[in-house]
């Protein structure tokens, strides 16, 4: 099983309004599906500028570029106890829900 890795600039806008909530740095990990037919899993984490707590657990569209978008859900990643909360940033990990991720990796291979 092969995992290819890429950062990218990304976008997460709200679901109705399309609105900008935040924008950062996108890192996608995918490895192909075991069995040929099988399905890729696809991993993800944003890092948005500032503190966004208020965003965890949020559907909302990851925008990549103009013609790469989909449904992700985000949540934030485990804060460690006995390190500084970071206010200039908030990583979250992004959970890749819309079927338009996994139609093809087109998507992946052109960014």
């Amino acid at each position: 099983m092969s995992i290819q890795t890429k950062s990218v600039r990304g976008y997460l806008l709200d679901t109705e309004s399309k609105k900008i909530l935040a924008d950062g740095t996108v890192d996608i990990s995918v490895s192909s599906p075991p069995a040929p037919a099988g399905k890729p899993r696809i991993r993800g984490t944003i890092t948005t500028k500032g503190f966004n707590p208020q965003l965890s657990d949020e559907s909302c569209i990851l925008k990549i570029n103009e013609r790469i978008s989909g449904n992700v859900r985000i949540t934030i990643k485990p804060i460690h106890p006995l390190r500084e909360v970071d206010p200039t940033t908030t990583q979250f990990d992004v959970l890749f829900e819309d079927s338009v991720w996994y139609k093809s990796l087109e998507w992946f291979k052109s960014i």
